[in-house]
């Protein structure tokens, strides 16, 4: 039973007929230079203005990571005064900041800094 149904579902494999209709596939052309558009350069600009867009937040961002100016707003204590000291501690963790250590010899962080962490922790 199984053997005919088989057979009858390959009938016209074995007829040589086709399934489709004896038209012959569209003939090969090359690309057009509006697909390539389509296909590269407009997804390339849509890529490149979310770097753009990913940069400019990423420059803002880092726009006031100044350590002097950090330095300074610290001595002068506020509700904002623990967001300057741990953007400060970041940079100053930072390796690539190197340049800020007091061994160094850039005296960014002195006697004034401590006394700012001292009167900071004395507020809270």
């Amino acid at each position: 039973m199984f053997t005919s149904l088989r057979a009858e579902s390959y009938k016209h494999v074995l007829s040589g007929k086709r399934f489709l209709d004896d038209k012959p596939l569209p003939p090969i052309e090359p690309p057009s230079a509006g697909f390539l558009l389509q296909l590269f350069v407009i997804p390339m600009i849509i890529v490149g203005i979310i770097v753009v867009v990913w940069l400019m937040f990423s420059w803002l961002a880092h726009m006031g990571s100044n350590p002097h100016e950090l330095v300074r707003d610290l001595k002068k204590p506020n509700e904002a005064s623990w967001q300057r000291a741990l953007t400060l501690a970041d940079l100053l963790r930072n390796p690539a900041h190197e340049d800020l250590d007091k061994s160094k010899g850039s005296g960014l962080i002195d006697g004034t800094f401590g006394a700012c962490y001292i009167s900071l922790h004395a507020q809270t």
